[in-house]
């Protein structure tokens, strides 16, 4: 019953991380502030490789552990590499457009 009980704890948290996800997704397509928010979660999830040793191979016995060698996790957390840089382009762009509409009124 315990064990059931922890599952649910980490299922409610995946779901409200996925929904945290979803909306700056949205937020991202509607807004310039998606943007910035996109950006912020992209560097708080990329520093989880400077903070988390699981994020790189365990020394096993052989010469390949360590920097620059990323396990599952670490594959997984450089993924938002490129998000980071698809929020710039957003923030640009929206930005780019209110400037735009701003000149023109």
């Amino acid at each position: 019953m315990n064990l059931f009980i922890k599952f649910l704890q980490v299922a409610s948290r995946a779901n409200r991380l996925g929904v945290a996800v979803t909306r700056a997704g949205l937020i991202v397509v509607l807004l310039w502030i998606g943007g910035l928010k996109a950006l912020i979660m992209s560097v708080v999830t990329l520093s989880f490789l400077v903070t988390t040793p699981e994020c790189w191979v365990p020394p096993l016995g052989d010469g390949n552990h360590g920097f620059p060698f990323l396990s599952g996790a670490g594959r997984l957390v450089i993924k938002d590499a490129i998000m980071m840089g698809a929020a710039q382009v957003t923030m640009a762009d929206s930005a780019n457009a209110y400037l735009r509409k701003r000149k023109q009124s």
